[in-house]
C-alpha cells in the first residue's frame, strides 16, 4: 500500500509536470502576443498623433505664405515712387527748384599705382 501510495504521488507530480510542461509555452505566446499588440498599438497612437502634428504645420505654413505675400504687396507698393513722393510731401520735402541746386566743380583723382 505504501508504495502504490507513492507511486500514486509521482503519478500525479507527474501529471501536474506535464500539464504545466504544455501549460508554460502557451502563456508565453499569449504574453508575447500581447506584447506585439501593445506595441501595435503605440506605433499607431503615434502615428496618429503625428498625422495631427502634420496637419496644423501644413496649415500654419499656408498661412503664413498668405501673410507673406500680403507684406511683399506692402513692401512693393511702399517702395514705389509714387508712394514715396507722397510720403515725402506728407513729411514736408519739396522738390528741389534751381537754386536749391549746387554744383560742384569736376576735380581728376589720380592715384599712383603699386603703392
Amino acid at each position: 500500500m505504501i508504495m502504490s501510495r507513492a507511486n500514486a504521488i509521482r503519478t500525479k507530480d507527474r501529471g501536474k509536470s506535464q500539464a504545466l510542461g504544455l501549460l508554460t509555452p502557451f502563456i508565453a505566446l499569449i504574453l508575447f502576443v500581447s506584447a506585439l499588440l501593445l506595441c501595435y498599438i503605440g506605433i499607431k497612437a503615434e502615428s496618429i498623433r503625428l498625422g495631427y502634428e502634420i496637419s496644423r504645420n501644413n496649415k500654419r505654413v499656408v498661412e503664413m505664405q498668405k501673410e507673406n505675400q500680403i507684406l511683399e504687396s506692402e513692401l512693393i507698393k511702399l517702395t514705389s515712387l509714387s508712394a514715396l513722393e507722397a510720403l515725402g510731401i506728407r513729411m514736408g520735402f519739396k522738390f528741389p527748384t534751381q537754386g536749391d541746386v549746387i554744383y560742384l566743380e569736376q576735380r581728376t583723382v589720380t592715384r599712383i599705382v603699386g603703392r
